[in-house]
């Protein structure tokens, strides 16, 4: 094991050379910080699933912020911070998700895998979506593919996925709703259940 100076010199030299434009050592980092990490993120969450989530956004954050990191040679305890900070938020959430009431789930309003895998329920629905996926961009497409996967990987994991800021995943959501939604082959269903609707009622 090197000594901890050594450690601190070798890790701190792989942060600059990370903001110097040298991508390849974060994944050096990833690989010798992953335990660390881990370790931090398991003394508040328990599933590997929240392990993993953790262990992601713990990377997300660092490849955004790497830059305002003051003290290189110290990056192994800012890992360490920021996995607990967001272990316990995660964990704060999981909590809340425990406490809600099925009168309250009925009440909430539809996810996006209701607005979008709805069409699903049917045959000629899937192939409508399936159709309507063909004619977005790749991106568009990868971004769909993530957001429905079963999983829930949370905005932090899907920005991390896709190399973008996580505050854009939200907005590039709607977006892509929005295009699958006029789509001609959804457009003529979704009418065609207002009409439905507007029949019963």
């Amino acid at each position: 094991m090197a000594p901890v100076a050594e450690l601190d010199a070798w890790s701190g030299d792989l942060v600059r050379r990370y903001c110097a434009g040298d991508s390849s050592s974060v994944h050096v980092l990833m690989t010798r910080f992953r335990p660390v990490i881990a370790n931090a993120a398991r003394r508040h969450v328990q599933s590997t699933h929240d392990i993993d989530d953790v262990i992601q956004e713990t990377w997300v954050a660092f490849v955004t912020k790497a830059p305002q990191i003051r003290e290189p040679e110290r990056v192994v305890g800012w890992l360490r911070t920021t996995a607990i900070n967001l272990a316990r938020r995660l964990a704060m959430r999981n909590a809340r998700t425990e406490l809600v009431d099925d009168a309250t789930i009925e009440r909430a309003l539809p996810s996006f895998e209701d607005d979008v895998t709805s069409l699903a329920i049917e045959r000629s629905r899937r192939d409508a979506f399936a159709a309507a996926l063909e004619e977005l961009s790749c991106p568009d497409r990868r971004l769909v593919t993530l957001l429905i996967d079963e999983r829930g990987l949370t905005y932090g994991t899907i920005g991390g996925l896709l190399e973008r800021p996580v505050g854009s995943i939200g907005p590039s959501r709607a977006r892509v709703v929005d295009k699958i939604r006029r789509q001609p082959v959804v457009k003529a269903l979704l009418d065609a259940d207002g009409a439905a609707l507007g029949r019963a009622s």
